[in-house]
């Protein structure tokens, strides 16, 4: 991903520790998705690498929805990412034992099989906003 003068200020905690996913699905509403999961990436700014958090927090987005994007072009494979956790952002870094004046939680991404079901009822309730609602021509 993309990221101002290459500084890439992400910090990424693979989890697949049955353990480690039950304390961070006890973090969230979404907990059987992130114990569902073959693996959890847990995003983190590392702020010793950033020099324009407006910027770094950029990257990260873009950071992870590349991330979303390539497992989404895998067989088989899905990802969600979980913003919701980011409410438990102190307990998030005391379980991996980060100084929070080092690393802020950005962001989760499960990663596991595809279920067809969610997915045929989300495509069928999603609704979009037109695009004049938030785009001005000139």
């Amino acid at each position: 991903a993309p990221s101002g003068m290459n500084n890439q200020p992400w910090r990424v905690h693979v989890v697949v520790h049955e353990k480690v996913k039950t304390m961070l699905a006890e973090c969230t509403k979404y907990g059987g998705i992130i114990e569902s999961a073959y693996v959890n990436l847990v995003i983190f700014l590392d702020l010793e690498k950033s020099y324009h958090r407006v910027k770094d927090i950029q990257a990260i987005g873009a950071f992870m929805q590349n991330l979303l994007l390539g497992v989404h072009a895998q067989p088989d494979l899905g990802a969600v990412w979980i913003g919701e956790i980011l409410n438990q952002s102190e307990k998030i870094n005391e379980i991996f034992k980060l100084d929070p004046k080092k690393f802020e939680l950005m962001g989760l991404i499960s990663i596991g099989e595809i279920d067809n079901a969610i997915v045929q009822k989300s495509d069928t309730q999603r609704e979009r906003r037109p695009i004049d609602d938030f785009v001005d021509w000139y």
